[in-house]
């Protein structure tokens, strides 16, 4: 009995090995894949970088980044430092009046505003037309703008209205506060009044 027992749990446990390690197998081959597929995604996350690079290196002085995107935003800062460096110019131009005299002064003064133009341009121009991280920036700003939501001209004017008509009861409001508490403490002769300045704070001397 003993003996057959033996062989009945021998029996029974090489199966149970058996089914274990068949178990096992697909396990590890799921993680030989598992890990296959994050070195493949490793791989093309780093050649990403590397083939924008190559795209951007590519690209000529006058091929701009996206150029059906972020139009607005581009134009606008394009403007603002538009201003900025003719004000630069402006003010160089001036400032050279004073420190470069002779016949070639204004040929002086007009060189450096018209270099600081031409430079400052060619830097805005790179900076927004082929910067790829800052084409980016302004293309994901303008997409949060038009997710907006603006004000109709109807709320504005209705809270405008709101915002006058507070402004003006608070105003009178404390206005009369303001004389009941001087009539009160000149009464009680802790501030000392005259009619006439009274008159001319409440608006009665042209009576």
């Amino acid at each position: 009995m003993g003996k057959n027992n033996q062989g009945r749990n021998g029996f029974k446990d090489e199966p149970s090995a058996a089914t274990a390690a068949a178990t096992d197998e697909p396990d590890m081959h799921d993680n030989h894949d598992d890990e296959e597929d994050d070195r493949d995604e490793r791989a093309e996350t780093r050649s990403a970088p590397r083939a924008e690079e190559r795209t951007e290196a590519r690209r000529g002085f006058f091929e701009i980044y996206k150029p059906s995107q972020g139009y607005y935003t581009r134009m606008s800062t394009a403007v603002a430092a538009g201003l900025m460096l003719l004000w630069a110019a402006v003010f160089v131009h001036n400032k050279l009046a004073g420190f470069v005299t002779g016949p070639s002064a204004q040929y002086v003064q007009v060189g450096a505003a018209v270099a600081i133009l031409l430079v400052g341009g060619l830097f805005v121009y790179r900076l927004l037309a082929l910067n790829r991280r800052m084409g980016d920036f302004l293309i994901a700003t303008e997409g949060e703008m038009k997710r907006v939501h603006w004000t109709s001209r109807r709320e504005i004017a209705g809270s405008t209205k709101v915002v006058i008509f507070v402004v003006l009861s608070l105003g009178i409001f404390l206005f009369l506060v303001d004389v009941g508490l001087m009539l009160f403490f000149s009464e009680i002769k802790v501030l000392r009044i005259m009619p006439e300045t009274f008159s001319k704070l409440i608006g009665a001397a042209g009576d």
